[in-house]
């Protein structure tokens, strides 16, 4: 199956197959696998209960996505490029997506490269 220029998708870490999963957004389904994925209009989504849990549990579990509309799926000039900034979410220290010590909500755009996001317009983030 391929990923479609604006589709809506969800995008996470895979821990098994050290890659990134793409899911449909109206399906749930995982629709392709990849290192690399442009994305617009962006949402950083957490599951409070899924956060929760994973804390409890001591165990990692698939809590966290970014969502977007697949751009594409070759990389972008975004390391040491002051366009970009570094987003990142760890469970077990913060509840949600973070660029710096400040939470972001979505943006315009962003590059997830393996464990990386990168932010783009970090000055038109959603930060609340």
């Amino acid at each position: 199956m391929t990923v479609n220029k604006g589709q809506r998708v969800r995008v996470y870490y895979n821990l098994r197959k050290h890659c990134l999963s793409v899911m449909d957004k109206k399906t749930g389904l995982v629709i392709a696998h990849c290192d690399a994925i442009n994305l617009d209009n962006v949402k950083f989504i957490v599951s409070k209960a899924g956060l929760e849990r994973v804390r409890r549990n001591k165990r990692k579990s698939v809590i966290a996505f970014v969502e977007g509309d697949f751009a594409f799926s070759n990389g972008e000039k975004v390391i040491d490029n002051p366009e970009w900034t570094t987003a990142y979410f760890n469970p077990y220290k913060v509840d949600q997506f973070m660029v710096g010590d400040q939470a972001i909500h979505e943006t315009t755009r962003c590059y997830v490269l393996g464990k990386t996001i990168y932010v783009k317009d970090s000055a038109v983030c959603s930060v609340q």
